[in-house]
């Protein structure tokens, strides 16, 4: 398997340079990685962009001439991947795009890492989350995912991961404008374990908004649909209303909840709770209430960003549970989260632990609802969320 590394790139004559990934239409900077690797080790480097923005490559360079140019930007901008000889040249992206360099392993490159906290990611320590929502695009809006064992719940998929998975194929489709602020998936049935189809388009693009019709499909049937809005943000007055929890206990000072006996999926998030964790003892007597006071991330930790606080927003355990101590059959039947954060608070927060709050409005004839918000460790709210699940005695 080749050496991946996430960033942008700039090919001199005798090394490879990793420059700052920029984010954000004010083009706040993420540095994620510098690396120095000895061009004399390899014999080609394959370069293809990962189109998490909409983004056109533009090639610059001294010793290209223009039909190597052009090819270099078509299949830059296509995703398709190009293979050069290490003539260099420099890619462009509109938007602060990203690019993924593969090394062929067997050229036995040398990566001196230079600034231990820039990020490189390697084969052998991809994140469970990042292979769970891996797409393969098919054209004209398609794409194929395949669910994972690391996120599998008690009948199909983690409702988090599905979700983010949905929301990957817009944040990868070439016509995405904007990051997005509100989402609404409905989870139509279980996914078998397996690959199934998302189909993903932009139903109108406004000069600031884009409105997101998102289907996915197994076997020839719906299992799930999304509808979503992404805007672009322009800074304007601000202010948040909502409060964050009151008394926190810091994460450090708690013991991490148990995943021993649940699905697997439990055991890719790291739970501290300070209030309203799942019950020690399971007697069917009621709670006064169904409130939850906790800090939660991904496990391993992970750097948030849109896709994975999609997921950590289905994190909170069934609200019946907490409130009733028993279990009960239950499934999300549709679930809304807006986002209130933009890409530079996401960044800023990496891969920290975030403090969350839910409960309960009403548990009536079958069906409850959650609400929940997650804040980072500075107080500021990067979520709210709200769900509708079925129960049944």
């Amino acid at each position: 398997m080749a050496t991946r590394i996430v960033a942008a790139v700039d090919i001199e004559p005798g090394q490879i340079d990793l420059q700052p990934v920029a984010y954000g239409d004010r083009g706040c900077e993420r540095l994620v990685a510098l690396v120095a690797v000895d061009v004399a080790d390899l014999a080609t480097v394959a370069i293809r962009r990962l189109p998490i923005r909409r983004q056109r490559a533009e090639a610059e360079e001294t010793g290209l001439d223009r039909r190597q140019r052009r090819r270099a930007v078509s299949e830059a901008s296509t995703g398709a991947g190009t293979s050069l000889p290490l003539p260099y040249y420099r890619l462009f992206n509109e938007r602060y795009s990203m690019l993924c360099i593969s090394v062929n392993p067997e050229c036995s490159p040398t990566l001196v890492a230079r600034l231990s906290n820039y990020h490189i990611l390697m084969p052998d320590s991809e994140h469970p989350f990042d292979r769970a929502i891996t797409i393969d695009g098919l054209g004209d809006g398609r794409f194929v995912a395949r669910t994972t064992a690391h996120y599998a719940n008690m009948v199909g998929p983690f409702g988090g991961v599905t979700a983010a998975v949905l929301m990957q194929c817009a944040l990868e489709h070439p016509a995405r404008l904007g990051d997005p602020v509100a989402f609404t998936v409905n989870f139509a049935s279980a996914i078998g374990d397996g690959p199934y189809e998302i189909a993903a388009r932009p139903e109108r693009t406004n000069r600031s908004t884009q409105h997101w019709s998102i289907v996915a499909s197994q076997s020839g049937g719906v299992v799930a649909t999304a509808t979503g809005v992404f805007a672009k943000r322009r800074r304007t007055w601000s202010r948040t209303e909502a409060e964050p929890p009151l008394s926190v206990v810091p994460f450090d000072r708690l013991a991490p909840s148990a995943s021993a006996g649940r699905p697997p999926w439990v055991s890719r998030y790291e739970v501290r709770s300070m209030a309203g964790g799942m019950p020690s003892d399971w007697d069917g007597s009621e709670a006064a209430n169904s409130t939850s006071r906790l800090w939660v991330r991904d496990n391993p930790p992970r750097p948030l960003d849109y896709a994975s606080l999609t997921a950590l927003c289905d994190t909170f355990m069934p609200r019946i549970f907490i409130r009733r101590r028993m279990t009960v059959p239950i499934a999300t039947v549709t679930m809304t989260t807006y986002f209130h954060a933009d890409a530079q608070m996401l960044i800023a927060q990496g891969d920290r632990p975030l403090l969350g709050v839910a409960c309960a409005l009403n548990f009536r004839n079958g069906y409850f609802d959650q609400s929940a918000q997650l804040w980072d460790d500075q107080q500021r709210l990067l979520a709210s969320t709200h769900q509708l699940v079925y129960y049944r005695e």
